[in-house]
């Protein structure tokens, strides 16, 4: 229950698409807990547990020939309270990808991800997790 167990939790979770493999999100939702809430950066509102579960299936259903998560930071911290531990992972990353039978996708963003000890289960789990694309653009902006 330190930072590396969380950082090493973090990367445990998202293991298929930082290797490059894709196509399974199994560890990524037994981080999530039931009661959690989750941004992701192409969608514009949060999603609880099966929302994210849909939205991954979606994702590992083949839309993809290839896709990384290329982490460029990535930083765990810890907080001890009188009520238990929690910690907060974040970073920069790179999402990298080939959509089936399209261009290629390159899309800089922002990780954070709230996490609390399970004490009895003797592990972390993620209660929000949210992605910030770096970029953003504005359309039909009016005039100074």
């Amino acid at each position: 229950m330190n930072a590396d167990s969380l950082e090493a939790a973090f990367n445990a979770a998202f293991a298929p698409l930082l290797s490059g493999s894709g196509g399974n999100s199994d560890a990524l939702l037994a981080f999530c807990r039931d009661d959690g809430a989750f941004v992701v950066d192409d969608l514009p509102f949060p999603l609880d547990k099966a929302g994210l579960a849909d939205h991954r299936a979606f994702h590992d259903g083949g839309l993809w020939s290839k896709v990384t998560l290329a982490m460029v930071s990535l930083k765990a911290e810890i907080h001890k309270t009188t009520d238990g531990i929690s910690g907060l992972v974040h970073g920069t990353y790179n999402l990298r990808g080939k959509p089936t039978d399209a261009g290629f996708r390159q899309r800089p963003g922002h990780v954070s991800a709230m996490c609390l000890w399970d004490p009895e289960a003797k592990r972390w789990q993620a209660l929000n997790i949210h992605f910030s694309p770096l970029f953003s653009q504005v359309l039909d902006a009016s005039p100074s």
